[in-house]
């Protein structure tokens, strides 16, 4: 049997010495790694150097040396070295193709043309849609353990100094010099068609690195290395059977004119989160990916992003018996837990703010913490009697974070009878605080049915460039706005749950019902 010299565990560099007492004339000496499963990169769930990395390995013999090996001499990706061997779990398989005239489920849309698949050469006939194969299941005991399903397709490598003139994969115009040191900000965007409800564990990811150390020759990169794969350790699922044109900002992530290379998988996470988000029982041939596309653009100031799930949403009274009863100021997201039925909104409202170019936010003068603000104009628009308009320092919320619960209180900054501004605060989850993101909340006694409470938000640079969210907000609207149902004072509710198909102020449902409210209405 192996008998245990030594362990290690948490973080750290170590130089180990072990005397070992043996009674053969022969033995073996093993290196062995074992992940605890709790997200993090020395489970090998992203790119990183992974959990362990042994070298300079000597091993002595009554004091001579018997063999010394640096690993030196061999390739990188070999698993063997001198009298050493090494031994990975054997590959899942590749199930990443092109596929084209592919039926979907989707009633307001349709892709004949190819995309990119991960259930080529399957084995499991898709029931729901006929003539197709789901994504694989985890190959290990009872579907459910590893190996299981995780790849993606890789981009040819991008040079950043140019950009296609004809918006395909021919980088075909060159970007004047002077431009490229203000290209700060970065997008990539592309199509998905997702069948991929979260009890399937079953999700697709996006990556991109940055290259250093090689030149372009005759269009090739040659030489170099690789930086590693970065994201934003998200995975991305949906049960709606649509497609969806998403973009993530990337911007922080890359920069100058080193060469990118982006990627987009699929990834099975039975093994790790069976039972906790999920049963695996069910694949289906999603995600389908197409149109994929790097934009980027010039920054100055503070930039933005935002869900709409993460701001405010329109609310009724807490007692459905008692119409003036109060009307919390709450985020639309649900922040319970998947299998939890109970809706139970977020209580403070998220928006991402950083400065790439301009050396950071800046700090408050009065209270430190970054310069991001909330303004906020409530107005009364129901029928009389009027209820006076509400400002000044009691607009001010709070929100309590972490396990004991801190609240931490909103700081009023200014008011001008109308606009109030209260300061962000850095935003947390469960996992901690999180980099570049900034919540806020409004004082939810104050609000009954019939206000309607106007937003935006502002940031400030070290550099001291001012911007807004939305981007004119300073000199007019229309600017984010919720209300306290109901007024009272219209004839109809119009809910927009178009989010991911253009919802918004320009959205294509608004576009349509806007002018038939104001024109009918």
């Amino acid at each position: 049997n192996w008998q245990n010299v030594a362990e290690y565990t948490a973080f750290g560099d170590t130089v180990g010495n072990y005397l070992l007492t043996l009674t053969q004339a022969r033995t073996k000496i093993r290196f062995h790694f074992s992940a605890d499963g709790a997200w993090s990169d020395q489970d090998g769930l992203y790119n990183t150097d992974g959990g362990s990395i042994v070298d300079s390995i000597s091993i002595h013999d009554n004091g001579a040396l018997n063999n010394l090996e640096t690993f030196e001499s061999y390739a990188v990706g070999a698993t063997t070295g001198g009298i050493w061997i090494g031994t990975p779990e054997p590959a899942f398989g590749k199930y990443s193709g092109l596929k084209n005239n592919l039926t979907d489920k989707d009633p307001c849309g349709d892709n004949f043309a190819t995309q990119v698949v991960f259930f080529v050469g399957s084995p499991n006939p898709s029931s729901a849609y006929p003539g197709l194969y789901d994504t694989p299941f985890c190959a290990g005991a009872g579907g459910i353990t590893a190996p299981c399903q995780e790849e993606m397709i890789v981009s040819p490598m991008l040079d950043m100094t140019k950009y296609s003139t004809a918006c395909n994969n021919v980088q075909g115009g060159t970007i004047p010099p002077g431009d490229l040191p203000l290209l700060g900000g970065a997008l990539i965007r592309f199509t998905v068609y997702r069948d991929i409800p979260l009890a399937n564990l079953v999700f697709y990811q996006w990556h991109i690195r940055q290259w250093a150390g090689g030149s372009w020759v005759a269009g090739v990169y040659v030489g170099g290395c690789p930086g590693q794969w970065l994201d934003r350790n998200f995975v991305y699922y949906g049960p709606d059977k649509d497609y969806i044109y998403t973009f993530e900002e990337v911007g922080d992530l890359i920069g100058g004119v080193n060469p990118v290379q982006m990627a987009l998988g699929c990834v099975d996470m039975c093994n790790v989160w069976y039972l906790v988000n999920g049963n695996c029982a069910a694949h289906t041939p999603s995600p389908w990916i197409d149109n994929f596309r790097l934009y980027r653009y010039k920054t100055a100031g503070p930039q933005w992003t935002v869900r709409e799930l993460d701001l405010f949403q329109d609310n009724f009274p807490m007692d459905e018996y008692a119409l003036e009863s109060v009307v919390l100021a709450d985020a639309s997201n649900d922040i319970n837990t998947n299998d939890n039925p109970v809706i139970r909104p977020g209580d403070s409202i998220v928006v991402g703010a950083s400065s790439l170019l301009g050396g950071g936010l800046a700090a408050d003068p009065t209270y430190g913490g970054r310069a991001v603000y909330i303004h906020v104009k409530c107005s009364y628009i129901g029928p009389a009697p009027i209820k006076p308009a509400l400002f000044g320092p009691n607009l001010a919320g709070s929100t309590q974070h972490g396990t004991p619960p801190v609240t931490v209180n909103y700081h009023y900054i200014s008011d001008d009878g109308v606009w109030t501004i209260i300061q962000c605060d850095t935003a947390r989850t469960g996992s901690g605080w999180v980099a570049d993101k900034y919540c806020v909340d409004l004082n939810d006694a104050l609000f009954t049915r019939g206000y309607e409470i106007e937003y935006y938000f502002t940031a400030k640079d070290v550099a001291g460039v001012e911007t807004a969210l939305p981007s004119w907000a300073r000199t007019a609207g229309p600017y984010f706005e919720w209300t306290c149902l109901p007024t009272k004072n219209s004839d109809v509710l119009f809910v927009n749950d178009t989010d991911d198909r253009g919802g918004g102020w320009r959205g294509g449902a608004e576009s349509y019902w806007a002018p038939v409210f104001r024109n009918v209405l």
